[in-house]
């Protein structure tokens, strides 16, 4: 009998489509408050998931629902170095993930 393995899905908090864990770029609130993109996937903190989809990462930071996610509202450095992020990743970034 061959074993399948679990593929942990994660909704994205834009579009609400529910993705494997690898295909989304996750966000955290640390306990500082801080609002920051988490390449790993690993940081403590409230996180959220977003698609690679460019109009999901503008629908999440405009229309506040990673702020509403997060349970968290964006300062104005936290919101230009998360879009600066968000626009310059492409693939997914996850190392860890190899099991």
């Amino acid at each position: 009998m061959v074993r399948v393995k679990h593929t942990p899905l994660r909704s994205c908090a834009a579009c609400s489509r529910k993705l494997p864990k690898a295909q989304l770029t996750r966000v955290v609130r640390n306990a500082d408050g801080r609002v920051e993109p988490d390449p790993t996937g690993r940081k403590p903190g409230r996180g959220t998931y977003l698609c690679y989809d460019e109009r999901c990462r503008d629908t999440g930071i405009r229309r506040g629902r990673i702020e509403r996610a997060l349970k968290s509202s964006f300062t104005e450095e936290d919101r230009t170095a998360l879009v600066e992020y968000l626009s310059q990743e492409r693939q997914p970034a996850r190392t860890g993930d190899k099991r």
